[in-house]
């Protein structure tokens, strides 16, 4: 019978010890690296952290529920004093009819004053060949 060296197996085993705690230390290493470069791209990145997040976030149901509540108060003071604020089709169709012959009369209005520079220049040239 072959009798096993019994100092291979025992500095076998100290090496492959040794292995599995540099590859441990290797691998804390990478996760620690890792880490730092995911943290730096979050920074660089310009986000926000969660508590400066939920800060806004109620800060601005706050604002709406505000708002509801001042539309709300305001609807009651228009109905109150029987004011009507919000236009109705009619209303914007009369606005309508109403602004369109305004950008016509513009328009009108340039190339009459274009019409009369022509004949004005035109005047000038018939004077001088007289």
């Amino acid at each position: 019978m072959i009798k096993p060296d019994s100092r291979f197996f025992d500095d076998l085993a100290k090496v492959a010890t040794g292995a599995v705690g540099a590859l441990s230390g290797v691998r804390g290493q990478i996760r620690q690296e890792i880490r730092s470069q995911i943290n730096k791209f979050i920074v660089e990145m310009d986000f926000v952290p969660r508590e400066d997040f939920e800060i806004v976030e109620a800060m601005v149901r706050e604002a709406r529920l505000q708002n509801q509540r001042l539309e709300a108060r305001l609807a009651n003071l228009e109905e109150h004093f029987g004011l009507n604020v919000k236009p109705t089709t009619a209303t914007k169709a009369a606005s309508k009819a109403k602004a369109t012959p305004k950008k016509q009369v513009t328009k009108t209005k340039v190339s009459q004053t274009k019409a009369s520079q022509t004949k004005i220049s035109q005047t000038k040239i018939r004077k001088t060949k007289a």
